[in-house]
């Protein structure tokens, strides 16, 4: 086990979990204070798991504990944090990297995944602007679409997991899923 890249990896998480706290108590808009919890609980766990003193077995508690979070809904900075630390903690252990291919997902998983990451305000303003019939514009806008795939992407919604050929051939359609059908309409 790599000590000294344990030892570093501690003093940054410890780093960055305050400067996550201090974050979340200066945001003033729910849609600021999202991003800044997923992290605050990203860094929690890492901070708990990830010590100086940490043994194998508490690591991998950790690596365990991450994954919990990554399941639930977590923004695409938080989710990919979080990987990134699973991904040192298996570099720390001297772990081999195995590689397990792409994870076939389903459009419902996609939708199901959208539906509980979009905060409350964005599905509320996203479903009126789609039952006024601005679709179009919606479907057009890149840093939408672009936002959309980044997130679907972060959380193993890939193409190859898809079984697709590109998301922008479907990311609005997944969209308006999780805005609409998820939610009873």
């Amino acid at each position: 086990m790599d000590h000294d890249h344990l030892t570093d990896l501690s003093a940054t998480a410890q780093e960055m979990l305050e400067e996550w706290r201090e974050n979340l108590a200066a945001a003033k808009d729910p849609i600021d204070q999202l991003p800044a919890e997923g992290m605050v609980r990203v860094t929690e766990i890492i901070v708990a798991y990830v010590t100086p003193e940490s043994d194998e077995q508490r690591l991998r508690d950790g690596i365990a504990e991450l994954r919990n979070a990554m399941a639930s809904s977590l923004d695409a900075r938080a989710f990919m944090t979080a990987q990134n630390v699973i991904d040192t903690i298996h570099e720390i252990l001297g772990d081999e990297h195995v590689d397990t291919g792409t994870v076939a997902r389903s459009f419902n998983e996609a939708v199901q995944f959208l539906a509980r990451t979009i905060t409350p305000d964005a599905t509320a303003r996203l479903r009126t602007e789609i039952l006024e019939g601005r679709k179009q514009d919606l479907r057009m806008s890149f840093q939408l679409g672009m936002s959309v795939r980044n997130t679907l992407r972060s959380a193993g919604f890939s193409e190859g997991a898809l079984g697709i050929a590109n998301l922008d051939d479907v990311w609005f359609d997944l969209l308006e899923r999780a805005l609409l059908v998820e939610n009873g309409r």
